[in-house]
């Protein structure tokens, strides 16, 4: 067996990314997934990436800290996980929550400001990083980003004035700034598409901002065609159930539904569907699902240069990307993602009535901002049939996890994921703090994604001696 043998499981946007900086950097690898291939499934039966729509944005500020960083511990609006969609809040379970759950809401909303302040600098430098790294790989694998819809800047949009000015001066400040239209007026004259939303005073401000999207199934399997050239292997419907450990507290192997699998490292990105398995890991517990919901219209004339983000303060659907993008048979569409639906620890636990109230939030957004589209989605009968969820991994720290597990072979078993809305935008990022941690040298991700105060609280429960052997 090579030194350099890699097993990846998971085969979602975090760890196809991975597994190209890998393989340019000479691994070997194979990569396993519980779902059935994501070229011949319906979307129900796939994760986060996949199950989700063919649309992926990246910003400076898109995988961003979710925890208060200046209101009081106990004000009502750090409650949102626990206040149902209905009455403007996150919960979205049918089941009542478990004790771990209770765990998980009670840590996030004990994080103190400060603390909140510091992990959202954490979390944005991983964007930054990020940054010059999809500038890079567009350079020297320029193949992968054609045909893909890739479009480059983002205009944000805003319903508040005040949010629109309070936005204007972050995104100044973060450096994302490119342009800011100081009228509505100067806005509908640059973005012509925006009028009607614009004269019908639901749109008070906007500005253009770093940041690309792409169609992400189209542009992950132009990389899974890449990485199938360079002889990696893909086992789908294969599940990882068990790591078995030695007395040492070392990884010995992967128990999967047929075998045992000896690697000399392992690098785990399981989205918000591992829980079973990262029961006996440093990553226990801390991840929760939340749901995201899509819809698609078509993209009409006149149409838009940018993809948008778009925010429309107190609404269920509060923040929608609307993302530039074409059909199945190359047809022009419009995907609009958003809404917060928190699933705890079993993303199948979904309260129907609650996710039809953010499907009326994303068709209410659509009516109201691309009211012909709207129109003729709805004379086609084409409107509900586009709606379908995702379930993206979630910490109560928003910030990401990175932890690692010595292996028996003198490797690692590497855990990586949690990043809430920002998996694909932080790929990169997470990508070269793996390769980092393969060869021995040092990543910021390997300290700042840590929360220390959810494994102190959870010691006893995540010693390895408890795991499989």
């Amino acid at each position: 067996m090579e030194k350099n043998t890699i097993y990846l499981v998971g085969a979602g946007c975090v760890n196809l990314i991975t597994a190209y900086y890998l393989k340019r950097a000479g691994y070997d690898l194979t990569i396993l997934d519980a779902t059935p291939s994501p070229f011949n499934c319906t979307w129900d039966r796939l994760g986060c990436t996949w199950g989700g729509e063919d649309a992926r944005m990246f910003t400076l500020t898109e995988a961003d800290n979710y925890n208060q960083t200046s209101f009081p511990i106990g004000d009502e609006s750090n409650r949102y996980f626990t206040r149902s969609i209905r009455d403007y809040g996150w919960d979205i379970r049918k089941i009542q929550q478990t004790e771990l759950e209770k765990e998980w809401v009670n840590h996030h909303q004990e994080i103190l400001p400060h603390q909140a302040r510091l992990h959202e600098g954490s979390i944005l430098s991983f964007n930054a990083e990020s940054k010059g790294l999809w500038e890079i790989m567009q350079a020297e694998d320029s193949e992968l980003f054609k045909d893909v819809e890739y479009h480059e800047g983002i205009i944000r949009l805003y319903s508040d004035t005040n949010h629109y000015q309070a936005q204007l001066a972050r995104h100044t400040h973060r450096g994302s700034l490119i342009h800011n239209y100081p009228t509505p007026e100067e806005l509908a004259i640059a973005h012509p598409s925006l009028s009607n939303a614009i004269a019908s005073n639901n749109i008070a401000g906007g500005f253009k901002t770093i940041g690309f999207t792409v169609n992400a199934h189209k542009f992950l399997a132009k990389v899974i065609h890449w990485l199938e050239l360079r002889d990696v292997s893909f086992h789908w419907n294969e599940k990882v159930e068990r790591l078995h450990y030695n007395k040492s507290g070392k990884i010995v192997s992967l128990g999967t539904t047929e075998r045992s699998l000896e690697g000399d490292n392992f690098i785990l990105s399981l989205g918000a569907y591992g829980a079973e398995l990262l029961q006996q890991t440093p990553a226990s517990g801390i991840i929760c699902g939340v749901l995201g919901a899509w819809l698609t219209i078509p993209h009409l004339s006149p149409k838009l240069e940018y993809s948008l983000k778009l925010v429309r303060k107190g609404h269920v659907t509060e923040d929608a990307n609307i993302t530039i993008a074409t059909d199945k048979v190359g047809s022009p569409i419009l995907i609009i993602g958003s809404g917060y639906g928190f699933t705890g620890t079993s993303p199948h636990n979904i309260q129907l009535q609650m996710l039809e109230l953010i499907y009326e939030g994303l068709r209410d957004t659509a009516r109201i901002y691309f009211p012909e589209a709207y129109k003729q989605a709805v004379a086609m009968s084409a409107l509900e049939c586009t709606q379908k969820y995702c379930i993206r991994p979630w910490t109560p720290s928003s910030l990401g996890i990175f932890e690692t597990i010595p292996t028996s072979n003198g490797g690692k078993c590497i855990i990586t994921g949690g990043h809430n809305t920002g998996g694909f935008a932080q790929a990169p990022a997470v990508a070269k703090a793996v390769l980092a941690s393969l060869i021995g040298t040092l990543h910021p991700m390997h300290t700042l994604y840590q929360d220390t105060g959810w494994k102190n609280a959870h010691r006893e429960k995540l010693r390895p001696n408890n795991a499989t052997r």
